[in-house]
This record gives structure tokens, sequence and C-alpha cells, in this order.
């Protein structure tokens, strides 16, 4: 959702709504934004991702160029059951995201790019997973 800038005023010039969006962080004209959403599905500008469960976590990169701010990427974070980025940091070419994901039956797994974790708990297990800055390969 796009919000009409306020021209002079100082006030945001776009705003975005998500369900959960629980960390931010800001490298140059890069905004990364990590948190999670219910529903079918969520869309970043021409990258949608699919809710693979209850609660699906995201990382998202934005582009900041003002009034043609655009989404670069996006990356679900998700298992079987709710998952949530909670913690984000981005370095030179790496994006670190932390949180949890909640352990539905003993063989939750989770996964991220193309590692995947298992649940190590019988209710929530953390993670914490260093991405590539880059957009997904095309599937």
């Amino acid at each position: 959702m796009r919000a009409p800038p306020v021209p002079g005023s100082g006030l945001s010039q776009w705003a975005i709504d998500y369900d959960s969006p629980n960390a931010l962080a800001v490298r140059g004209s890069s905004v990364y934004v990590a948190g999670s959403f219910r529903g079918s599905a969520v869309s970043f500008g021409a990258t949608t991702l699919p809710n693979a469960s209850t609660r699906t976590g995201f990382v998202a990169k934005l582009t900041d160029a003002g009034r043609t701010s655009a989404w670069t990427w996006a990356k679900p974070v998700g298992g079987q059951g709710w998952d949530c980025a909670l913690a984000l940091a981005v370095t030179q070419g790496r994006v670190y995201v932390g949180g949890f994901f909640d352990n539905q039956n003993l063989r939750s797994t989770i996964t991220f790019d193309a590692t995947t974790l298992t649940a190590t708990h019988d209710t929530q297990t953390g993670f914490l997973a260093a991405l590539a800055d880059r957009s997904p390969p095309k599937r």
C-alpha cells in the first residue's frame, strides 16, 4: 500500500502495511524488513511469497529512491509451523536474521535458502541465519 506524498511537510512519502514487521535495518539506500504474515500469501513488488503454515516469516529488501522506491528481493523464512523473524542485522553482502519456529510436531523444520533446520524442542526453537544479500534464483 502506498500513501500519497505530503509535499513540503517532512512527512513520509510512502507507507507499506504487512501483518507483523518486527525488525528493520538500513544500509545506505537499502532498507531491510523482517517479520511474519498470515493469509495465503504476501507480495513485495513483483515477488509473492506463499504462506507455508499458520504464519510464515519473511525478510525483504527495499531500495529507497523516494517516490520510485522498489522492492529488490524478498525471501520466505518458513516451515510447517508458526515461524517468525524477530531480529535483523546487515553487513556487506550478508543479512542476518533471528527468530523462532514453532514445533507443531516433533519434526518441524524451517528452511533458509538451501539450509534446513529441524526443531530441537517440543515447543519453540530459536534460529540465527546468515542470508546472501541478493535476489533468490528464479524457479
